[in-house]
């Protein structure tokens, strides 16, 4: 039955003609909005009711795993709108339930997710950054790669927990080392601001020049937005280096058109560094 699911949620028996077709869109990048009025919708709704039968079933030792599993599926199902009425609540139900407290058992995945549905400051009901600490700490200690890198920057930055700049430093080399691409902007913007400059020179170029966000997202298991954010801050770090000639020889046009490539990948992230550097903070 969880096979099925599977199979009916993501389309599996469609693939084929789907990656044939260019106008279609991967099920991530669909909204709520626009899954009501997907043709696949009653697929997903047969493939959401298979995970929702699975997710109610009693846990025991042999299954713990896969009902867990089925869990994040149906936390997710309902957090996107996909097979069922969208959801924030009965998301956050099904993943409290597939995260089983933080155990070995539980879908860390689930745990990161938590921390993300708590750390959205523009939903009062859930915002809550000691919970967003928890679950990140949580999914981090069962080995989740993103929520390490968050972690190491609620550590930098002092958000949901005492600013730890040791502990923040930690999780940032460690989940760079093992692909985050966030974790690596941040330890450029760390190398920058504690004058270690041929360091984030250095770390800087490497970043700054990935593009296949989707790939990155998929190999890493990392959610693309913060990925972008990654980039973004690399190459504004960069910019930030040729402009004022630090680690690397001065080039106004090279850090003009870094400036430009850090706001195409996000324009949030860029305008606030652009603040700091205006009001000589960085």
């Amino acid at each position: 039955m969880f096979q099925l699911g599977i199979i009916l949620y993501d389309d599996l028996l469609d693939r084929d003609q789907d990656e044939s077709n260019s106008n279609s869109l991967p099920n991530s990048e669909i909204d709520f909005e626009t899954a009501f009025k997907h043709p696949n919708r009653d697929k997903w709704s047969r493939g959401f009711e298979y995970m929702l039968q699975i997710a109610n079933l009693s846990i025991d030792e042999k299954n713990k795993k896969l009902i867990h599993q089925a869990q994040f599926n149906v936390g997710k199902g309902y957090f996107l709108g996909f097979g069922c009425k969208q959801s924030d609540r009965k998301a956050e139900e099904y993943w409290l339930k597939s995260a089983d407290n933080g155990s070995e058992y539980g879908n860390v995945t689930a745990m990161t997710y938590l921390a993300f549905i708590y750390s959205r400051k523009g939903e009062p009901e859930f915002f809550d950054l000691n919970k967003t600490y928890f679950w990140h700490n949580e999914a981090c200690g069962n080995g989740s790669l993103e929520s390490q890198g968050a972690l190491g920057a609620m550590y930098y930055y002092g958000i949901g927990c005492k600013k730890n700049i040791e502990a923040a430093y930690e999780c940032l080399t460690n989940s760079c080392e093992r692909g985050n691409v966030f974790s690596m902007g941040l330890l450029c913007d760390y190398y920058y601001r504690n004058k270690f400059y041929v360091k984030a020179t250095e770390l800087s170029k490497k970043v700054s020049g990935l593009n296949d966000v989707d790939k990155i997202s998929r190999e890493t298991n990392c959610l693309r937005d913060f990925i972008c954010k990654g980039i973004g801050l690399a190459c504004f770090t960069l910019a930030r280096c040729y402009d004022m000639g630090k680690g690397i020889e001065k080039d106004s046009d090279q850090a003009h058109y870094l400036y430009k490539r850090s706001f195409h990948f996000d324009p949030d992230l860029c305008q606030l560094y652009q603040n700091q550097s205006t009001f000589e903070l960085i």
